[in-house]
């Protein structure tokens, strides 16, 4: 009888000891994917800030014509248009959208980081 409750509270240790570990491990791995998306998050942060910065100074040198604001856009090496439609432009993570062929509006294309925080 002495023997099967030492038993008991051996398979007890092990099967709490084993729960816990499997545990921490969970929610460490579950804090270091939040710290990877919140760094994703910031390097998207600065990269739209960097090109709402040029698409400012283009847009400030233009008269908001669409040939103007393609023209500039070309001159810029940095910067490579990756769709061109009738009333859109798409470069880097700005849209411009144009009507009669003048600005309308500036848009910020979704990103990856976006698709994963909201699931869109």
């Amino acid at each position: 009888m002495v023997k099967t409750q030492k038993n008991k509270w051996k398979i007890g240790f092990w099967m709490y000891f084993t729960i816990s570990i499997i545990l921490i491990l969970y929610f460490f791995a579950k804090n270091n994917s939040n710290e990877v998306t919140l760094a994703f998050t910031k390097m998207d942060k600065i990269l739209i800030e960097q090109d709402l910065k040029m698409i400012s100074e283009i847009v400030n040198n233009t008269d908001l014509s669409k040939p103007k604001i393609l023209n500039e856009i070309t001159k810029d090496k940095l910067y490579k248009i990756e769709k061109i439609e009738n009333n859109k432009i798409e470069f880097g993570r700005i849209i411009l959208k144009f009507k009669n062929e003048k600005l309308e509006k500036i848009e910020i294309k979704k990103s990856e980081v976006d698709f994963l925080l909201n699931g869109k």
